[in-house]
């Protein structure tokens, strides 16, 4: 009998402890969602364009992109860097400089170009495109290394390597702002923050640019 009772104790003992962590932890959660707690972001690695079923969106992207990569000549099969990049990184001052640019493109091409972004989707299979990842790049290039020497070693049939930023746009995308940089070399390479604008036709010609570098 003191054995039986023993047992039931132990089990209602249980039951109102698992019971008390079941509530406590519909409680909590109703609260977080109350206050608004928000998700962990995903990683630089992963996450994705947010403007990715917005399938207009991704047409004119890649028709800037492949414009870019068209008007500098950088080859049939270009190394591209497979992240954006972002503010942080330092090159995107002087965008309010930039002539004939809406506020509104400039305040969504700031807004995109807060967290870095895959590429890769946004580029089709079919495009003659080759990506490097930013984790190589940063790895090739970290302080003390002979980063040009590396990358040649790694690449030997690459021209460099290029960079893009989001881009941005105004209400009806008819025009844009995008950075670019290529990088070949201590001595060599470009870049430019650029103006675009779509012509009647759809496509994108370059109207104008900003912050420009050459080294």
């Amino acid at each position: 009998m003191t054995r039986y009772l023993g047992s039931l104790s132990l089990f209602f003992i249980t039951f109102v402890t698992g019971l008390g962590f079941v509530l406590a932890n519909d409680y909590l959660a109703s609260r977080f969602a109350l206050i608004g707690i928000p998700d962990l972001p995903e990683s630089a690695d992963t996450v994705s364009c947010p403007e990715k079923n917005t399938y207009q969106v991704r047409v004119d992207e890649l028709a800037i992109y492949l414009q870019i990569l068209k008007d500098e000549k950088f080859g049939e099969s270009p190394l591209i860097v497979d992240q954006t990049l972002a503010n942080e990184q330092g090159w995107s001052e002087g965008v309010n400089a930039i002539p004939g640019a809406s506020l509104d493109t400039i305040a969504d091409y700031e807004s995109k170009n807060r967290v870095a972004v895959s590429l890769r989707e946004i580029f089709d299979e079919k495009e003659k495109v080759q990506f490097i990842t930013r984790t190589e790049v940063d790895r090739t290039f970290r302080v003390g290394s002979d980063g040009w020497r590396i990358f040649a070693r790694n690449h030997p049939k690459a021209n460099g390597f290029v960079s893009f930023s989001r881009i941005g746009f105004n209400q009806d995308r008819s025009e844009a702002i995008v950075y670019f940089g290529h990088g070949c070399g201590w001595l060599c390479g470009h870049g430019e923050l650029s103006f675009y604008e779509k012509a009647p036709d759809g496509s994108w010609y370059r109207a104008g640019g900003g912050i420009g570098w050459v080294s």
